[in-house]
């Protein structure tokens, strides 16, 4: 193990993780709309969506994953959702289409 760079071994690790959040969070977000959750807002308007730790729409493991990609914008189908930690909950805002 000549060549071990502990530095980017740790940084790579962390990469994942973010992703693996990142994709968490695509999820949850694709689980939302198939729910048939109806927007309260028109189309070209801001909606936002509240992810809780409680395992409805995000497993609790996979939550505390997905908080350390915040905040993050992720692209799923036609919406880019902005997500970020406020208080113990995950929130993302988009427009809606």
């Amino acid at each position: 193990m000549d060549n071990f760079d502990l530095r980017k071994y740790l940084a790579e690790g962390k990469l994942l993780k973010e992703e693996k959040g990142i994709n968490y969070l695509k999820d949850a977000f694709e689980t939302y709309l198939a729910g048939g959750d109806t927007f309260t807002n028109k189309p070209g308007e801001t909606e936002t969506v509240k992810f809780k730790n409680d395992g409805s729409l995000i497993p609790k493991n996979k939550f505390e994953v997905a908080l350390q990609s915040l905040p993050t914008t992720v692209k799923v189908d036609v919406y880019k959702v902005n997500f970020k930690k406020v208080g113990d909950n995950i929130v993302g805002t988009f427009k809606i289409k």
